[in-house]
């Protein structure tokens, strides 16, 4: 391997580059912390680069802070443990947090109660400090591995697992009685007292969603592979939790990007299924293109980050650079839209962040009185669910997703949720079809699992 400096800041070694990053990352997989932002390559074409990484030197969760700390800052009092980096305009990732916000992260911030129980057992966030990370770029078809100076011995079992054959077995995955945890009758009430609300005035959208859950046994990377080959989506992630159990986030969302001091966000809404007859699915996307329904709800969403962004924002820098713009993924189409803006000086990405969180494609609007709505509607808490999953850099650059087509998962259950935004003119019908539609390839992949373990059954563990 050739391995080069730029002292005093880090060094870079470059690794041997893989098509398919599952390579790379299956010889990291079972360590503590480890984590994948996932491209989606090479199922998918849309996303650049994939980031690696593995043992964080200190993690913060609900569990080592006191309760009425707010994680925002919690974050970035953890992130100043390390160097800050000049801007590296060849790699989007050095060093820094990796992690996720959870839905209910933002319910202490926006004064929202958060009164349901969980379905799984899962922090409501969890972050790592890594001071190394591999970062694969799939347009120059490189591979690298950074560290910064200082914290090599970090580094070091890391690049061990990379040169090291794996000579252990891949293990086992399996699942058992996946289930609605709510049946379609009590959907239809609920979208009933929504419809109430929207007619009385409260909010003009509220994203509604309800989950599946189910037994697991096994490894989660042996359900990823499977679910990411089957649904290849650019904002993903493949995450191992400290105290047991995974994240595995199919997402096609992004939430907040900042790039050098410019932020972009893509909000979602609009979806119509994929097709296999390619008229069948032509017309589709001519349907969702032209739906006035759609686009009045995606302007809605726009018009709520637009006032998100701008709190952070330079003055007169929010624009809206594409509106309604057609997007195709393996089992959906959607109406994605792409605000930029410039980060005004002297705020932090995480300030941004923490005051347009959670993402408003999966609220509705006005976002506070949804977000009561959905609290007073919905049986469980969301969870990762519709919370956030990316970086934050040491370099002030940040990336993150919003963590739809999600599942979550604790030592002994797993949930993944289906939704939609709700309008005044939406079909109950439809909409339940729709939000079946976006989780449509999780569930078919983990009913694959289900199916193969009431052939060969384990135990609970």
């Amino acid at each position: 391997m050739n391995s080069y400096r730029t002292p005093p800041l880090y060094s870079v070694t470059d690794l041997p580059y893989f098509d398919n990053p599952c390579e790379l990352f299956n010889a990291i997989a079972h360590l503590s912390g480890a984590i994948w932002l996932d491209s989606g390559r090479p199922f998918s074409t849309l996303g650049q680069y994939d980031i690696f990484s593995a043992l964080p030197i200190e993690v913060i969760s609900p569990f080592n802070h006191h309760q009425k700390d707010c994680p925002f800052d919690r974050l970035k009092t953890l992130l100043s443990a390390l160097p800050e980096l000049p801007n590296h305009k060849d790699t989007p990732f050095i060093a820094g947090a990796l992690g996720y916000f959870g839905y209910e992260s933002a319910q202490q911030a926006i004064g929202v109660a958060a009164n349901n129980p969980k379905l799984v057992d899962l922090p409501d966030y969890v972050w790592g400090l890594y001071p190394h990370a591999i970062v694969m770029d799939h347009h120059n078809r490189t591979c690298r591995f950074y560290a910064l100076e200082g914290f090599e011995s970090f580094a070091q079992p890391l690049r061990d697992c990379l040169n090291q054959t794996r000579t252990t077995q891949p293990s086992s995955f399996s699942l058992w009685e996946l289930q609605q945890a709510q049946p379609r009758e009590n959907y239809v009430q609920q979208l009933e007292r929504i419809h109430q609300y929207i007619h009385s005035g409260d909010c003009y959208q509220v994203n509604y969603t309800h989950p599946f859950s189910a037994q697991w046994k096994g490894d989660p990377w042996q359900a990823y592979q499977a679910l990411r080959q089957s649904m290849p989506s650019p904002y993903s992630c493949f995450m191992r939790l400290p105290h047991g159990g995974a994240i595995m986030s199919l997402s096609p969302e992004r939430f907040i990007q900042v790039k050098n001091g410019h932020i972009n966000t893509k909000p979602i809404k609009g979806t119509r299924p994929r097709a296999s007859d390619p008229q069948q699915d032509h017309e589709h996307q001519h349907a969702l293109r032209n739906s006035l329904k759609d686009q009045a709800e995606n302007l809605m969403i726009v018009d709520l980050l637009r006032n998100d962004m701008s709190k952070h924002a330079q003055v007169g820098s929010v624009n809206v650079t594409k509106l309604w713009d057609l997007e195709t993924f393996a089992n959906v189409h959607h109406l994605v839209s792409t605000i930029e803006a410039d980060l005004i000086e002297g705020s932090h990405p995480l300030d941004l962040l923490r005051d347009a969180f959670p993402g408003g494609s999966i609220t509705g609007a006005p976002k506070k009185r949804a977000m009561e709505i959905i609290d007073e509607l919905e049986r469980f808490q969301r969870g990762i669910y519709c919370g956030a999953i990316g970086y934050v850099g040491c370099d002030g650059n940040m990336d993150t997703n919003i963590a739809i087509r999600t599942i979550g998962m604790d030592c002994q259950r797993l949930a993944l949720w289906g939704g939609g935004g709700i309008v005044a003119d939406s079909n109950t019908d439809s909409e339940y079809a729709e939000s079946l539609v976006k989780i449509n390839k999780l569930l078919e992949t983990l009913k694959r699992f289900d199916t193969e373990h009431k052939k060969n059954p384990s135990p609970c563990h």
